[in-house]
């Protein structure tokens, strides 16, 4: 951690991050000794830093110790952003030591440690804000502030924590592109019409409580389970930027649920979303008293006990489709 205020070490871990080797803006430090980044530590550091995570080795489901830059996702050439840069206003001071002490030098980065606590005495953090610290110039590490994710835009962050291993299918970089907001269409369904789904909008102020900014991207998934109990709809998108879930944009993952046809579907399916977390995998039933002339009935899913469920909404056949189904806590979702 002491090498961060080295710019050229900072420059080549941004590079490696903007790899996305795991679908998002980090690269493990085992990755590092083994790849094009072995020459930012001698044998003697690594050594040091084995034996600083060994401890760890084969804890949390095989994830690694890793090193995440939330801020390269405004930076990054490959995907360039389609909107405006200042989705954050610009607000928040560079990051200066001359507030901590008085010697007119410059920090590098600040560190936000993934279950680090403050020194004591410090106040308790805003919601979805993380203690940061910084390096002084005599190599203690001391605390600088809490950092939230308006911050981190602006600023030179870099995480410290683990990196979740997730399914293949959820841990690549989602191929899509953010829809444009859509124009209610009152348009009433006709038996055995294609039916299309994977229309989203996080509400505002909600990121957070979906996934930490800590946590990186966001990885969607979609459950869609017809009228007599059936998944007929189980999807994961993979890993998309935070910025397109901001301010309210609608987006669109755009697939094909199938012909809905009342006698193989019901008059109505049951749309479940998932945020996919790393973790064991368990069991979830997703249960649905009678309702619309329909049974009863409970359908058992899998996924990993990390994953956030964000709930699930009733679509019914008769139902306009511009319909926004808001009954879930963070998000609303609709046909199309």
């Amino acid at each position: 951690m002491i090498k961060v205020g080295n710019p050229s070490f900072r420059k080549e871990i941004e590079n490696q991050c903007l790899k996305q080797e795991n679908g998002d803006y980090m690269i493990s430090i085992q990755s590092l000794f083994k790849g094009e980044g072995s020459n930012l530590f001698n044998s003697s550091e690594r050594d040091r830093i084995n034996e600083i995570l060994k401890p760890y080795d084969g804890s949390a489901n095989g994830e690694l110790f890793s090193i995440y830059i939330p801020g390269l996702e405004k930076i990054d050439k490959k995907y360039p952003l389609r909107t405006p840069k200042d989705i954050f206003p610009n607000n928040t001071a560079e990051i200066s030591l001359q507030e901590v002490q008085n010697t007119g030098e410059a920090v590098g980065s600040v560190g936000v440690i993934i279950g680090a606590e403050p020194e004591p005495g410090v106040p308790l953090p805003p919601t979805h804000s993380y203690p940061g610290y910084i390096v002084d110039p005599f190599n203690n590490i001391i605390f600088y502030q809490y950092i939230t994710e308006a911050f981190s835009w602006h600023n030179d962050v870099w995480i410290f924590g683990f990196q979740e291993i997730l399914p293949p299918e959820a841990e690549r970089i989602a191929d899509l592109d953010l829809a444009d907001p859509f124009g209610g269409i009152e348009q009433n369904r006709v038996p055995g019409e294609m039916e299309r789904a994977g229309f989203m909008q996080v509400r505002n102020g909600k990121l957070g409580d979906i996934r930490p900014f800590i946590h990186g991207k966001l990885s969607m998934r979609i459950v869609i389970i017809n009228g007599f109990g059936a998944v007929i709809s189980d999807l994961s998108f993979g890993k998309l930027r935070r910025w397109r879930f901001m301010s309210e944009k609608w987006v669109d993952y755009d697939f094909n649920v199938g012909a809905w046809n009342l006698q193989n579907f019901g008059n109505y399916h049951i749309e479940t979303w998932i945020d996919v977390r790393g973790g064991e995998t368990i069991s979830q039933t997703i249960s649905q008293p009678p309702a619309n002339g329909m049974p009863g009935f409970s359908t058992t899913i899998t996924k990993t006990n990390k994953s956030a469920d964000l709930g699930k909404g009733m679509v019914q056949f008769s139902d306009p489709k511009s319909t926004i189904y808001n009954s879930m806590s963070f998000m609303n979702f609709r046909r199309k």
